[in-house]
């Protein structure tokens, strides 16, 4: 493993942080013009905790109480719970909470016994929480995962937020009042509602996945067309955009479904034909938080070992006709891409091997 991937992501973020105010300085004329005046830049201080209560601070609400504006929040591998790891307020301080490394799994689990974040005193875009996975919040009529109001506009960036609740109806997570917010790069699926933006709020929702939440997608009332871009909002009981104003077919915004690789059995990696990968959705970008994790499959090739033969001729026969094991994942199997396995798939790489028919198809369903 070479240094660079050993790199944690607090330390990714603290070197960006760093070049851009040396390489582009200060703008203070608003124009766009860097000056030669490099602003001065705290490195705040980064508070390491791990789920066992042993680090820096006992809970993660003690970092943020001890914390000062520009300090790190860097959470181990791990599930965090209890007073201390839900409910937690930022209390208007502009601080970073980030899991260690590119690779960690941070989980806060809330138990449904409250929910995750709750934002109520101004923050601004300097409070971030970034790359944890948010489980089992529950909040009072919204908010379930994170609760956004009194004009805090945090960065909520590549999180999976999943199976939250309300006491009564509401979203995962939520904006009210004059807020400014960014959720941006990820997954809200199995909540009550994904996200709600009341008509006073100018948050933006841009690269996220919003599925198969109860109340509904991404609830908007107000008129401003351009707060959600580049996302897939699909398969919400209540409706993609259950509010006044719908975001379907602008911006590059999709409602399509995701493939995930096993939903049933708790893995949100999807299929590398998905919508969500970055090459197959206008935009060009991952939409969501999680990644291709489904065998990449290349048709025809039965037997799994990245050629297209006569070996895989002879293990379909063997599938179909005498009780062998099945390609893996079967639709490897599927020559002429008809979304079946069976003796047609045979005929069809027999007259592509040896008689210069037509190649398997390229992209299998």
């Amino acid at each position: 493993m070479t240094n660079m991937t050993r790199m944690r992501l607090a330390d990714c973020l603290l070197i960006a942080a760093v070049l851009t105010a040396v390489v582009f300085g200060s703008d203070k004329a608003g124009d766009g013009s860097a000056t030669t005046e490099t602003p001065p830049l705290r490195l705040g201080k980064m508070w390491n905790l791990n789920a066992a209560g042993t680090g820096d601070a006992a809970t993660i609400q003690a970092a943020i109480d001890g914390a000062a504006a520009g300090d790190q929040i860097v959470l181990s591998s791990g599930v965090y719970t209890g007073v201390g790891n839900r409910d937690i307020n930022f209390k208007e301080k502009p601080v970073v909470i980030t899991r260690e490394f590119d690779t960690s799994t941070v989980v806060i689990d809330c138990q449904y016994a409250g929910r995750a974040f709750l934002l109520n005193s101004g923050e601004t875009s300097g409070s971030k929480i970034i790359g944890l996975r948010i489980s089992h919040g529950r909040g009072s009529f919204d908010g379930g995962a994170i609760m956004c109001t009194a004009g805090a506009s945090p960065e909520i960036i590549d999180c999976f937020i999943d199976s939250c609740s309300m006491i009564g109806p509401g979203f995962a997570v939520a904006f009210r009042d004059t807020c400014k917010g960014l959720v941006k790069g990820c997954t809200i699926i199995n909540c009550g509602g994904g996200v709600s933006l009341w008509h006073t709020c100018i948050s933006r929702v841009e690269n996220s996945l919003v599925a198969y939440n109860i109340l509904g997608g991404i609830y908007y009332d107000g008129t401003n067309g351009s707060l959600v871009s580049c996302s897939d909002v699909f398969g919400n009981t209540g409706g993609d955009y259950p509010g006044t104003y719908s975001f379907q077919g602008q911006n590059g915004n999709i409602s399509l479904d995701p493939m995930f690789c096993d939903a049933t059995a708790g893995d949100f990696t999807v299929n590398y034909l998905s919508p969500c990968n970055g090459t197959n959705n206008s935009c060009s970008v991952w939409i969501g938080s999680t990644r291709v994790g489904c065998p990449v499959m290349i048709c025809g090739d039965a037997n799994g070992d990245s050629y297209i033969d006569i070996a895989d001729v002879v293990y379909l026969v063997v599938y179909i006709f005498g009780g062998g094991l099945a390609p893996n994942p079967l639709l490897s199997g599927d020559a002429n891409c008809d979304s079946t396995v069976d003796i047609s798939d045979v005929v069809y790489l027999i007259a592509y091997i040896f008689s210069g028919g037509s190649a398997p198809c390229a992209l299998c369903p």
